[in-house]
């Protein structure tokens, strides 16, 4: 019987290994945003829906932010990358047998 317990905070990953504590802190956090107003107003329904909503609502738009920003940077990184492959292969040729010192000289 195996003695050491312990608090896991980071959660499972697939494999069922528990994960380090920073790892799953992403995910506690958004339950932490949906959940939290539900416990702070539950004087009636609509206030739970209306917190409920909201909740939702910004932790749709961080991702949402989150997920934009990165597409950003990639389309960004592939622009660059295109330019520069695109000046790296019409950049003019040396004639073959001659140095560039013949050719401003000619």
């Amino acid at each position: 019987m195996n003695m050491n317990t312990h608090i896991n905070l980071g959660g499972m990953d697939p494999d069922g290994n528990p994960l380090a504590l920073g790892e799953g802190m992403g995910t506690l956090f958004f339950l932490l945003l949906i959940f939290l107003p539900l416990f702070t107003s539950t004087d009636t329904l609509s206030q739970l829906l209306s917190s409920l909503s909201f909740s939702l609502s910004l932790s749709l738009s961080l991702s949402l932010s989150l997920s934009l920003s990165l597409s950003l940077f990639v389309i960004i990184d592939f622009f660059s990358v295109a330019i520069s492959v695109s000046c790296h292969t019409h950049l003019p040729r040396p004639r073959k047998g001659s140095s560039t010192t013949t050719q401003i000289l000619s």
